[in-house]
């Protein structure tokens, strides 16, 4: 797999990536107010995890800028060594959650570095009203990362117990949208505000879900600032 991230000016290799369809403000408000999930139509690709191979820091830094500052600027996603459909996407407009290390070094050059990019809501739910993502973390599925941080960051009493029944009836009514990954990034959802309310409930009263706390405890990598920081025990 050789997969290319290419803007009007360079190309670079990359490791993996994942891209949501993300919609507007805008459209999040129209479909808000209709109560259903904003069509495809209205949604565009947006890169949200991006692994880019050690390579000299100036180019890493362009592609930076590009993702965060390049305003409509598109990038392209390509992979001419695998049957991978070639992905035309917008950074996020705003800062990352920016990861690198040193990479061996030739002599007489810059230490390359590896950098990777992860948009700061597939970490941290900062407004359960907007858009965020759940990723399959090593040990911690997408479905647990979903309950765990609608259990920090909104009102409802969620249960981690929950995830799997979340996370299905909101793809079931077209508020979880699978990513569009390639190379080594994690699968995952972009999760649209959904009515969580209502699905608590049906869930409830279908039994799906239970409100007693007989299910299992599980011990869950669940923090305060972040679903991958300090580790502590949740009643499900």
């Amino acid at each position: 797999m050789s997969i290319r991230i290419s803007n009007d000016s360079l190309s670079v290799l990359a490791c993996g990536f994942a891209i949501a369809r993300c919609a507007d403000d805008k459209a999040l408000q129209e479909a808000q107010k209709k109560q259903q999930p904003a069509p495809d139509d209205e949604r565009e690709n947006v890169i949200v995890w991006l692994d880019l191979a050690p390579n000299h820091p100036k180019v890493l830094n362009a592609i930076w800028a590009t993702l965060v500052n390049g305003g409509s600027s598109d990038v392209r996603l390509a992979d001419y060594d695998a049957h991978m459909p070639t992905y035309l996407a917008r950074g996020l407009r705003r800062r990352y959650r920016r990861l690198t290390a040193d990479a061996p070094s030739l002599a007489g050059r810059a230490r390359p570095k590896h950098l990777r990019l992860i948009a700061p809501e597939a970490s941290r739910m900062e407004d359960y009203t907007q858009p965020f993502i759940a990723l399959d973390w090593p040990g911690l599925p997408a479905s647990t990362a979903l309950a765990a941080m609608l259990e920090q960051g909104s009102p409802y009493p969620i249960q981690i117990g929950w995830g799997d029944y979340l996370l299905a009836e909101a793809a079931a009514q077209g508020y979880a949208r699978p990513l569009l990954t390639g190379g080594n990034a994690p699968q995952g959802y972009l999760i649209d505000p959904a009515p969580w309310r209502e699905i608590i409930a049906a869930g409830v009263k279908l039994g799906q879900i239970t409100l007693d706390g007989t299910q299992q405890t599980a011990a869950i990598a669940v923090g305060s600032a972040s679903v991958f920081n300090t580790r502590r025990s949740v009643e499900v």
